[in-house]
């Protein structure tokens, strides 16, 4: 389904993901996927949500001529076995395309990228969402308790089948579509730590890792539609902030939006991992997004040409789409090589390019929007500091004598705590998309301008956290967790005055009708007040080490007591089930690895509403 379109020409070889050698600088030597430039957002899509499908376009995986240069040098044994990615850059294809899509040559001149596009907000704040997993079924799981789910809201609404809509919804992304996998009663069948997803009344269902969802929906969803701000009553059915969240995400799953995508997807086996001297992984799809092609991605994405883009933040097989808010690079200065390659490589000399002629460090923080199962405007409210995760990376820049950047290496945490692959959506639905399900963006606008429109003097509806009730809530990933446990966390339960809402899946594809029922009149989930303007957020208190800040609306100066549940509006157990809300970090921010793990296994073992500070300072959820 996605075609092969490329300036380099690699006929057969490319289908094959035959090795290909490229004779060019170190960014053109890492994987790249060969796909057309404008690559439409379906299941063959390499930053599909789960598990890709047979039409995805496998890598290309070119030669570097400097590998032999880098095997022969001599490594320190203080450094022999860390654990160093291979050379980081990307192919000058993806280059190539970032050019043609924004219609100039790509920006990669170092003093230009440090003097002019140091740090850049995107244009439009994305908004938290769920990624609708796959075990619950989609957005055929009805999340608000006493309320059925937005798929059948949607049917009742525009006056379908919703049975019809629902069995189409789960045979495209949700448990239907785990069909011919390992049947299950009850989690404990699934031997794989996945979960047991059963339609709603069946007994059985199948074993379904709890990270497939449809986050490629999300996170462009969250980027160019806005976000919903009250409930609307239409055609006698009430639909929440979240319902309309949901219907917007499902569309996007199947309106094979076009984008851009750069990197490549590791698809194999996380363990055992094999490396080299310099501890570099010998698989080369699992070398991730180079360090020299992110840096360039990010700042003429973001920086010069004001575009939004989403990253996968987890570099191993699982893949975690999560919508980008904002960069800022905090050092970017060139260096002493010999002093440099000495701390991070234990040799004399740079290893991986042997054209480099300057190297730089820098450390840029990024920030992004996760999955947060809050109904109500976030965005609207100043909230949404609390749903973003802010991650240093560390790496080196690798300059020519005149100081392009011609490669990188990650080093630091960033090492295995770095992109997997980087893409951006290039345009929103055709007004006219039906899905393959049957749900019609028309009428999912619909819905959305109605929720724009409301009063919101006349607020009637607060925000509300979400209560597993009888299921469990997907188990959310951030910066440096271990990703592979695909063990889920209980969703929190509402406080007193709050409703129970548990998360939501979604899917898309079924035939709608065009008549459109009568609507009423949209009320509000919460007073909104604010711009979407982030702000720097408050200040570390005393006994808080200082952590960079994420942007936030002047709003969300929360202290840690009320993100610990002793406010009016938030449930203790968010802090937990939520992974972005700040918290307190122990031994002035200096957790080890050991209590880092130790608190891990304790939250699993305990109640969810323990809550660990150490988790905070290493960016991590459980």
């Amino acid at each position: 389904m996605v075609m092969l379109v490329r300036s380099i020409a690699v006929g057969a070889a490319v289908a094959a993901a035959s090795t290909v050698l490229v004779q060019a600088a170190p960014l053109e030597f890492n994987p790249y996927t060969p796909v057309e430039l404008n690559t439409p957002l379906t299941a063959s899509h390499p930053a599909y949500g789960a598990k890709p499908n047979a039409d995805c376009v496998k890598p290309v995986i070119p030669v570097d001529p400097n590998e032999e240069h880098a095997r022969s040098m001599t490594v320190d044994k203080d450094v022999m076995n860390r654990k160093l990615r291979e050379m980081e850059g990307s192919s000058g294809s993806d280059v190539d395309d970032l050019a043609s899509h924004f219609g100039e040559q790509v920006e990669v001149s170092f003093t230009t990228l440090k003097e002019q596009f140091s740090r850049a907000t995107g244009p439009k704040t994305p908004w938290p969402g769920s990624y609708w997993p796959t075990f619950q079924d989609g957005i055929n799981h009805a999340w608000k308790s006493g309320e059925v789910c937005p798929s059948e809201k949607y049917a009742t609404a525009y006056e379908i089948d919703a049975t019809d809509l629902k069995n189409k919804i789960s045979a495209s992304n949700g448990v239907d579509s785990r069909v011919g996998g390992k049947s299950c009663s009850t989690k404990a069948d699934c031997n794989d730590g996945g979960e047991c997803g059963k339609r709603e009344g069946a007994t059985t269902g199948f074993c379904i890792p709890s990270w497939y969802g449809i986050c490629h929906a999300w996170a462009p969803a969250a980027l160019l539609e806005e976000e919903p701000k009250c409930n609307v009553e239409f055609n006698s059915v009430t639909f929440h902030v979240m319902d309309i969240k949901a219907l917007l995400t499902e569309v996007y799953d199947g309106a094979s939006i076009d984008t851009v995508f750069t990197g490549s997807r590791f698809n194999g086996q996380d363990d055992p991992a094999t490396v080299d001297q310099y501890g570099r992984y010998t698989e080369p799809t699992r070398r991730d997004m180079g360090a020299g092609f992110f840096h360039i991605a990010m700042t003429n994405i973001m920086g010069k040409h004001q575009t939004s883009f989403v990253i996968d933040v987890a570099a191993d097989s699982e893949v975690w789409n999560q919508p980008v808010w904002s960069y800022d690079v905090q050092t970017m200065e060139i260096v002493d090589t010999a002093e440099t390659c000495n701390k991070y490589f234990g040799t004399a000399s740079y290893p991986f390019n042997t054209e480099m002629a300057h190297l730089a460090y820098v450390k840029t923080t990024v920030s992004w929007a996760v999955e947060a199962y809050i109904d109500g405007a976030l965005v609207s409210t100043g909230k949404m500091g609390h749903y973003a995760v802010s991650n240093d990376y560390e790496y080196l820049l690798e300059l020519d004598a005149a100081k392009n950047i011609i490669g990188g290496e990650w080093v630091g945490d960033s090492k295995e705590d770095h992109p997997d692959f980087l893409w951006f959506p290039t345009s929103k639905p055709d007004i006219s998309t039906v899905t393959s399900v049957g749900l019609s963006y028309a009428n999912v606008q619909e819905l959305l301008e109605l929720s724009l429109a409301c009063n919101s003097s006349s607020s009637t509806s607060g925000e509300m956290s979400l209560d597993s009730d009888d299921t469990t809530e997907a188990h959310l990933k951030s910066k440096n967790d271990k990703y592979g446990t695909d063990a889920p966390t209980p969703a929190p339960t509402a406080t007193e005055g709050q409703s129970e809402e548990t998360p939501v899946p979604t899917s898309p594809e079924q035939q709608l009708s065009t008549e459109a029922p009568e609507a009423t009149t949209a009320t509000p989930t919460e007073d909104t007040y604010g711009t979407d303007a982030p702000t720097p957020a408050p200040t570390a208190t005393e006994g808080q080490s200082e952590e960079t800040p994420v942007p936030t609306s002047p709003e969300l100066q929360t202290t840690s007591q009320e993100v610990a549940g002793e406010s009016d509006s938030y449930s203790p157990d968010v802090t937990i089930a939520v992974t972005t809300w700040p918290a307190v970090p122990i031994n002035n921010g200096s957790a080890s690895p050991q209590q880092v793990d130790q608190a891990k296994t304790d939250y699993r073992e305990k109640s969810p509403s323990v809550y660990y500070p150490a988790l905070q300072e290493h960016k991590m959820c459980v």
